[in-house]
Protein backbone atom coordinates (compact mmCIF):
# COMPACT_ATOMS: atom_id res chain seq x y z
CA UNK A 1 0.00 0.00 0.00
CA UNK A 2 2.86 2.37 0.80
CA UNK A 3 4.39 1.91 -2.64
CA UNK A 4 1.01 2.63 -4.20
CA UNK A 5 0.73 5.82 -2.13
CA UNK A 6 4.21 6.94 -3.20
CA UNK A 7 3.45 6.35 -6.87
CA UNK A 8 0.14 8.18 -6.53
CA UNK A 9 1.86 11.16 -4.91
CA UNK A 10 4.41 11.24 -7.73
CA UNK A 11 1.72 10.94 -10.40
CA UNK A 12 -0.26 13.82 -8.92
CA UNK A 13 2.82 16.00 -8.66
CA UNK A 14 3.86 15.23 -12.24
CA UNK A 15 0.36 16.19 -13.41
CA UNK A 16 0.79 19.56 -11.73
CA UNK A 17 4.23 19.99 -13.30
CA UNK A 18 2.67 19.23 -16.69
CA UNK A 19 -0.04 21.79 -15.98
CA UNK A 20 2.55 24.43 -15.10
CA UNK A 21 4.56 23.68 -18.24
CA UNK A 22 1.44 24.01 -20.40
CA UNK A 23 0.69 27.40 -18.86
CA UNK A 24 4.29 28.47 -19.41
CA UNK A 25 3.98 27.47 -23.04
CA UNK A 26 0.83 29.57 -23.28
CA UNK A 27 2.75 32.55 -21.92
CA UNK A 28 5.44 32.08 -24.56
CA UNK A 29 2.88 31.75 -27.36
CA UNK A 30 1.09 34.86 -26.12
CA UNK A 31 4.38 36.78 -26.04
CA UNK A 32 5.20 35.72 -29.59
CA UNK A 33 1.70 36.68 -30.70
CA UNK A 34 2.18 40.15 -29.23
CA UNK A 35 5.38 40.51 -31.25
CA UNK A 36 3.66 40.02 -34.60
CA UNK A 37 3.58 43.03 -36.90
CA UNK A 38 1.58 41.42 -39.71
CA UNK A 39 -2.00 42.22 -40.52
CA UNK A 40 -4.37 40.26 -38.30
CA UNK A 41 -8.00 39.28 -38.75
CA UNK A 42 -10.46 41.69 -37.16
CA UNK A 43 -11.48 39.15 -34.49
CA UNK A 44 -7.86 38.96 -33.29
CA UNK A 45 -7.23 42.71 -33.10
CA UNK A 46 -8.53 43.20 -29.56
CA UNK A 47 -6.46 40.28 -28.29
CA UNK A 48 -3.37 41.65 -30.05
CA UNK A 49 -3.86 45.09 -28.52
CA UNK A 50 -4.21 43.54 -25.05
CA UNK A 51 -1.11 41.44 -25.68
CA UNK A 52 0.83 44.59 -26.60
CA UNK A 53 -0.14 46.23 -23.33
CA UNK A 54 0.88 43.29 -21.09
CA UNK A 55 3.75 41.75 -23.03
CA UNK A 56 6.48 43.13 -20.78
CA UNK A 57 4.55 42.06 -17.68
CA UNK A 58 4.23 38.40 -18.67
CA UNK A 59 7.17 37.39 -16.41
CA UNK A 60 4.90 38.24 -13.45
CA UNK A 61 2.73 35.31 -14.53
CA UNK A 62 5.81 33.10 -14.80
CA UNK A 63 6.84 34.15 -11.31
CA UNK A 64 3.40 33.29 -9.97
CA UNK A 65 3.68 29.83 -11.48
CA UNK A 66 7.06 29.44 -9.77
CA UNK A 67 5.45 30.18 -6.41
CA UNK A 68 2.83 27.52 -7.09
CA UNK A 69 5.45 25.04 -8.24
CA UNK A 70 7.58 25.47 -5.12
CA UNK A 71 4.58 25.16 -2.83
CA UNK A 72 3.46 22.04 -4.66
CA UNK A 73 6.94 20.52 -4.35
CA UNK A 74 6.98 21.14 -0.61
CA UNK A 75 3.62 19.41 -0.27
CA UNK A 76 4.89 16.48 -2.33
CA UNK A 77 7.92 16.00 -0.07
CA UNK A 78 5.73 16.04 3.02
CA UNK A 79 3.48 13.44 1.38
CA UNK A 80 6.43 11.11 0.87
CA UNK A 81 7.63 11.47 4.44
CA UNK A 82 4.08 10.88 5.66
CA UNK A 83 3.91 7.57 3.81
CA UNK A 84 7.13 6.49 5.51
CA UNK A 85 5.75 7.48 8.92
CA UNK A 86 2.60 5.47 8.31
CA UNK A 87 4.62 2.49 7.14
CA UNK A 88 6.87 2.56 10.21
CA UNK A 89 3.84 2.78 12.50
CA UNK A 90 2.12 -0.12 10.72
CA UNK A 91 5.19 -2.29 11.16
CA UNK A 92 5.70 -1.49 14.84
CA UNK A 93 4.00 -3.57 17.49
CA UNK A 94 4.77 -1.04 20.21
CA UNK A 95 5.96 2.55 20.43
CA UNK A 96 9.54 1.63 21.34
CA UNK A 97 9.83 -0.24 18.03
CA UNK A 98 9.68 3.05 16.15
CA UNK A 99 13.01 4.65 15.16
CA UNK A 100 14.38 6.94 17.82
CA UNK A 101 14.40 10.03 15.56
CA UNK A 102 10.70 9.54 14.84
CA UNK A 103 9.85 9.19 18.54
CA UNK A 104 11.92 12.25 19.36
CA UNK A 105 10.20 14.30 16.68
CA UNK A 106 6.76 13.12 17.75
CA UNK A 107 7.42 14.21 21.33
CA UNK A 108 8.89 17.58 20.37
CA UNK A 109 6.14 18.42 17.86
CA UNK A 110 3.32 17.35 20.15
CA UNK A 111 4.66 19.57 22.94
CA UNK A 112 5.14 22.51 20.57
CA UNK A 113 1.61 22.18 19.20
CA UNK A 114 0.13 22.05 22.70
CA UNK A 115 2.07 25.15 23.71
CA UNK A 116 0.95 27.14 20.63
CA UNK A 117 -1.98 25.37 18.92
CA UNK A 118 -3.04 28.29 16.73
CA UNK A 119 0.49 28.69 15.33
CA UNK A 120 0.23 25.19 13.87
CA UNK A 121 -3.42 25.47 12.79
CA UNK A 122 -4.71 23.36 15.68
CA UNK A 123 -7.31 24.09 18.31
CA UNK A 124 -6.72 23.46 22.01
CA UNK A 125 -9.02 20.45 21.72
CA UNK A 126 -7.25 18.84 18.75
CA UNK A 127 -3.88 19.58 20.35
CA UNK A 128 -5.06 17.77 23.49
CA UNK A 129 -6.03 14.77 21.38
CA UNK A 130 -2.46 14.59 20.07
CA UNK A 131 -1.15 14.77 23.62
CA UNK A 132 -3.48 11.94 24.62
CA UNK A 133 -2.25 9.80 21.74
CA UNK A 134 1.35 10.41 22.75
CA UNK A 135 0.59 9.56 26.38
CA UNK A 136 -1.03 6.28 25.33
CA UNK A 137 1.93 5.44 23.13
CA UNK A 138 4.44 6.12 25.90
CA UNK A 139 2.46 4.19 28.52
CA UNK A 140 1.74 1.25 26.25
CA UNK A 141 -2.01 1.70 26.64
CA UNK A 142 -2.53 1.02 22.98
CA UNK A 143 -0.87 -2.39 23.14
CA UNK A 144 -4.21 -3.95 24.05
CA UNK A 145 -5.78 -3.06 20.72
CA UNK A 146 -2.51 -3.34 18.77
CA UNK A 147 -2.87 0.16 17.42
CA UNK A 148 -0.21 2.84 17.63
CA UNK A 149 -1.37 6.34 16.85
CA UNK A 150 1.14 8.73 15.32
CA UNK A 151 -0.18 11.61 13.25
CA UNK A 152 2.14 11.89 10.24
CA UNK A 153 1.06 15.51 9.75
CA UNK A 154 2.88 16.64 12.87
CA UNK A 155 6.06 14.86 11.82
CA UNK A 156 6.15 16.72 8.50
CA UNK A 157 5.61 20.23 9.86
CA UNK A 158 8.03 22.73 8.36
CA UNK A 159 8.27 26.41 9.13
CA UNK A 160 10.59 27.52 6.33
CA UNK A 161 10.99 26.84 2.61
CA UNK A 162 12.08 23.43 1.37
CA UNK A 163 15.75 24.22 1.02
CA UNK A 164 18.22 21.31 0.81
CA UNK A 165 18.88 21.17 4.55
CA UNK A 166 15.15 21.27 5.34
CA UNK A 167 14.46 18.42 2.94
CA UNK A 168 17.24 16.35 4.49
CA UNK A 169 15.94 17.13 7.98
CA UNK A 170 12.47 15.86 7.07
CA UNK A 171 13.89 12.51 6.04
CA UNK A 172 16.08 12.38 9.15
CA UNK A 173 12.88 12.44 11.17
CA UNK A 174 12.06 9.01 9.75
CA UNK A 175 15.61 7.70 10.25
CA UNK A 176 16.88 8.32 6.71
CA UNK A 177 20.37 9.77 6.92
CA UNK A 178 22.58 11.25 4.20
CA UNK A 179 19.63 11.93 1.91
CA UNK A 180 21.55 13.97 -0.63
CA UNK A 181 24.37 11.43 -0.80
CA UNK A 182 21.82 8.75 -1.69
CA UNK A 183 20.03 10.93 -4.21
CA UNK A 184 23.32 11.81 -5.91
CA UNK A 185 23.90 8.11 -6.62
CA UNK A 186 20.82 7.88 -8.83
CA UNK A 187 21.33 7.99 -12.59
CA UNK A 188 18.33 10.21 -13.49
CA UNK A 189 19.72 13.01 -11.33
CA UNK A 190 23.29 12.53 -12.57
CA UNK A 191 22.14 12.58 -16.18
CA UNK A 192 19.94 15.64 -15.75
CA UNK A 193 22.68 17.62 -14.00
CA UNK A 194 25.42 16.28 -16.27
CA UNK A 195 27.49 15.13 -13.32
CA UNK A 196 28.91 11.59 -13.20
CA UNK A 197 30.78 12.11 -9.95
CA UNK A 198 28.48 11.61 -6.95
CA UNK A 199 30.08 14.41 -4.95
CA UNK A 200 29.67 16.88 -7.81
CA UNK A 201 26.12 15.68 -8.43
CA UNK A 202 25.23 16.20 -4.78
CA UNK A 203 26.65 19.72 -4.79
CA UNK A 204 24.91 20.64 -8.06
CA UNK A 205 21.58 19.19 -6.92
CA UNK A 206 21.62 21.02 -3.58
CA UNK A 207 22.75 24.27 -5.18
CA UNK A 208 19.98 24.03 -7.76
CA UNK A 209 17.27 23.58 -5.15
CA UNK A 210 18.71 26.33 -2.98
CA UNK A 211 18.79 28.73 -5.95
CA UNK A 212 15.17 27.93 -6.79
CA UNK A 213 14.04 28.61 -3.24
CA UNK A 214 16.01 31.86 -3.18
CA UNK A 215 14.23 32.90 -6.38
CA UNK A 216 10.93 31.83 -4.84
CA UNK A 217 11.49 34.10 -1.83
CA UNK A 218 12.53 36.99 -4.03
CA UNK A 219 9.32 36.69 -6.05
CA UNK A 220 7.16 36.21 -2.96
CA UNK A 221 8.39 39.52 -1.54
CA UNK A 222 8.75 41.78 -4.60
CA UNK A 223 9.93 45.36 -4.63
CA UNK A 224 9.57 47.99 -7.30
CA UNK A 225 12.78 46.76 -8.92
CA UNK A 226 12.17 43.01 -8.74
CA UNK A 227 12.98 41.22 -12.01
CA UNK A 228 10.62 38.29 -12.54
CA UNK A 229 11.81 35.08 -14.25
CA UNK A 230 10.77 34.39 -17.81
CA UNK A 231 8.80 31.32 -18.85
CA UNK A 232 11.87 29.47 -20.07
CA UNK A 233 13.64 29.82 -16.71
CA UNK A 234 10.62 28.59 -14.76
CA UNK A 235 10.25 25.72 -17.21
CA UNK A 236 13.80 24.62 -16.42
CA UNK A 237 13.00 24.72 -12.71
CA UNK A 238 9.89 22.62 -13.33
CA UNK A 239 11.96 20.00 -15.13
CA UNK A 240 14.40 19.86 -12.21
CA UNK A 241 11.51 19.23 -9.83
CA UNK A 242 10.30 16.45 -12.12
CA UNK A 243 13.66 14.65 -11.92
CA UNK A 244 14.14 15.32 -8.21
CA UNK A 245 10.66 13.98 -7.45
CA UNK A 246 11.45 10.74 -9.25
CA UNK A 247 14.60 10.06 -7.24
CA UNK A 248 12.91 11.07 -3.99
CA UNK A 249 10.21 8.48 -4.60
CA UNK A 250 12.93 5.88 -5.15
CA UNK A 251 14.43 6.88 -1.81
CA UNK A 252 11.06 6.53 -0.07
CA UNK A 253 10.39 3.17 -1.76
CA UNK A 254 13.77 1.87 -0.59
CA UNK A 255 12.95 2.83 2.99
CA UNK A 256 9.54 1.17 2.94
CA UNK A 257 10.57 -1.90 0.95
CA UNK A 258 9.49 -5.09 2.77
CA UNK A 259 12.37 -7.04 4.28
CA UNK A 260 12.72 -10.77 4.61
CA UNK A 261 14.52 -12.51 7.41
CA UNK A 262 17.60 -14.44 6.46
CA UNK A 263 17.24 -18.23 6.84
Amino acid sequence: MTDIANKAALADFVKDIDRVEQLLELIQVFRDFAGQDTELPEYARDLWITAQNVRTDLPILSGSLLLYLCGRFEYFVRELVSTIVDDLVDRASRYDDLPEPLRRECLARTLSINQSPIKYNYTPTTASVLAGQLANNLSGQNDRDSSLQVDANIITITEVNMRPNVLADLFKRVAIERTWDTLAQQLPLQIYLGERNERDCKKAAMTRLDDIMTERNRIAHPTGTTAFPDAKSVGEMAEYFRVLAEVLVNLARLKTMPTTDSP
